[in-house]
């Protein structure tokens, strides 16, 4: 099954940092945190991404590495916290996973999240909670591209959960939408928009110009919101000073 179903197409909205092998938060720990193998070059590497100040993911990066310069070894190990529990999400099709289970097949959207803690120390992982707004294109408005909330932040359950076998920092979600929203909609009659309800409901309008193709297509969105999650663990950093095993946090949060 696609991820867009009848007119609906889905559209997740996370923070972004890059997720590759080398600049996730934990590899940048590793290669420039106190014990990194280049720990020596984090200038030059800072030097360099201020140079590329226009590009997002070299900013994140440079934001999370410039805390680095004059850590307290208490502030070092948090910053190590911060990329263990970084989490990300991106879209898969649900097709995908049906032989991880079964009831991926009966999902509208499936979300792929990973978080590099799951991967270190004792940590659990809650139930992740999300929400959804469903939104209609407003007929005949030209180029504006507007787009009205149907449906505005609804609690979804997930229909279907998973871990990756290959990888236990990673979680499969699978979301199946209301059918009756596939029912709901802009008032029309034979003579088009009710213009009653154009005139009582143009305050609610949304501007949506990144989805201008869509809107032509005469699709409409589903945008997701994945809840913060706490997750619980424990971790320990060795304080030189008075020569003990310090305690650090012992629940996180998850920022997805």
């Amino acid at each position: 099954m696609p991820i867009t179903v009848v007119s609906l197409v889905a559209s997740v909205f996370f923070q972004y940092l890059a997720t590759n092998s080398r600049d996730d938060g934990f590899s940048l720990w590793m290669q420039f945190g106190p014990f990194g193998s280049r720990r020596d070059e984090l200038e030059s590497r800072l030097a360099q991404l201020a140079t590329q100040e226009d590009e997002k993911d070299s900013v994140a990066i440079y934001d999370y590495l410039i805390q680095f310069r004059g850590a307290s070894p208490h502030q070092t190990y948090l910053y190590l916290l911060q990329g263990l529990h970084d989490t990300y999400a991106e879209l898969v099709s649900p097709k995908t996973l049906v032989e991880l289970a079964p009831r991926f097949a009966d999902c509208d959207i499936a979300v792929k999240f990973s978080c590099a803690g799951l991967r270190y120390g004792e940590f659990q992982l809650p139930p992740l909670g999300v929400s959804a707004d469903y939104l209609a294109p407003v007929p005949d408005m030209g180029f504006t591209y507007q787009y009205y909330p149907v449906v505005k932040g609804q609690r979804l359950v997930a229909s279907a959960e998973a871990e990756d076998p290959e990888d236990n920092a990673s979680r499969y979600l699978g979301i199946s939408l209301p059918r009756e929203w596939q029912s709901t909609g802009i008032p029309r009659s034979h003579l088009g928009v009710d213009p009653n309800w154009l005139r009582t409901s143009r305050k609610r309008f949304q501007h949506e110009p990144d989805y201008t193709r869509e809107y032509h297509q005469k699709a409409n969105l589903v945008r997701l919101y994945l809840d913060n999650l706490t997750g619980q663990g424990s971790i320990q950093f060795w304080d030189r000073a008075s020569r003990t095993y310090r305690p650090i946090e012992d629940e996180m949060t998850f920022t997805t």
